[in-house]
């Protein structure tokens, strides 16, 4: 659970106030420390070497830097309107795999409830009965997962056509860009999971839909039911690893939502020819600086008064 930004500022707050405090104290003598002692030379001498100090000024200053990279990415990732486009759609995308997950997990509670009875591996039965038991497991499992398909058609077809849009290729695509995207080993994890994920999708949903017609025609068709309900566990559980897979990225670029929809209105309502794109990249240079720093006043002053609300609001 993440602490409320609250918290994290008391705390810094209060150790600031520890240091300075200790340091007032050994400048008012309350604190003594014996500048002679064998072990503070030792430390003196060391950092007094040039060699030593310019290591360690080297290595602080590419941390710093690094870290410096990460947050100026993550900020123009974020102040980027494509990028807030895609990053809009994928959080829709992730609320309703939220829904559709709960949904799938009472589908999965609900078969193994009813084939928990059914041990097919019980070695006192004879062959025949085995087979027989599995085959009665394996058609409760596959009705289950069809019905659930039936009931959700919909949303799953949404879900896919969200979390698999082609206009989340520019985030991608972006922060492979802005980012030192081999030296951050999270992010390219993260990014590499997306990749690998998403072909397993991609045109998935038509199949089953395929397959589910031609079930639909011939249901005695044993071996149909069981491929198709297979299918349908398998492709929504890879639905639910890119939805989480995109949401371990929105929380790495710090996404909030809020500030992105502000981010998106603002451009929306300034932007020439009813919220057409094309037309603001088509304005002379002039114009599209001066409109642009207009969208950032605005959305400045109300990113601010949000984020003052939000930071005096209590956690729930």
């Amino acid at each position: 659970m993440k602490k409320s930004p609250y918290k994290i500022t008391m705390f810094i707050i209060t150790m600031i106030s520890l240091v300075l405090l200790i340091v007032i104290c050994v400048h008012l003598e309350i604190i003594n420390i014996d500048y002679t002692d064998e072990i503070w030379n030792k430390v003196k001498d060391f950092f007094a070497n040039d060699y030593v100090v310019n290591i360690i000024s080297t290595i602080i200053t590419a941390v710093c830097l690094y870290y410096f990279q990460i947050w100026y990415s993550k900020r123009k990732i974020r102040n980027d309107f494509r990028c807030n486009e895609a990053i809009l759609d994928i959080f829709d995308g992730i609320e309703q795999s939220i829904e559709l997950k709960s949904h799938f997990e009472f589908a999965k509670e609900k078969a193994e409830k009813s084939t928990c009875k059914l041990d097919y591996m019980n070695p006192n039965l004879s062959e025949s009965e085995k087979n027989e038991i599995a085959s009665k497991k394996m058609d409760l499992e596959s009705e289950i997962y069809i019905e659930f398909f039936i009931e959700n058609q919909n949303n799953i077809n949404l879900c896919q056509d969200i979390l698999i849009y082609k206009n989340n290729d520019i985030l991608i695509d972006s922060i492979q860009i802005a980012f030192f995207i081999n030296l951050n080993f999270k992010l390219l994890n993260i990014i590499n999971n997306i990749k690998n994920r998403k072909p397993n999708i991609e045109g998935k949903f038509e199949l089953i839909c395929d397959d589910y017609k031609k079930y639909t025609d011939n249901k005695s068709d044993k071996n149909l039911q069981y491929s198709l309900g297979f299918r349908i566990r398998t492709y929504i559980t890879d639905l639910m690893f890119l939805s989480n897979y995109y949401n371990d990225l929105l929380e790495y670029l710090g996404y909030d939502p809020i500030v992105n929809k502000i981010n998106l209105e603002v451009f929306n309502s300034l932007c020439p020819s009813n919220q057409k794109v094309s037309d603001y990249l088509r304005l002379p240079i002039e114009e599209k600086i001066k409109l642009q720093k207009k969208i950032n006043k605005i959305k400045r002053m109300k990113i601010i008064k949000y984020r003052i609300l939000k930071f005096f609001q209590k956690e729930k």
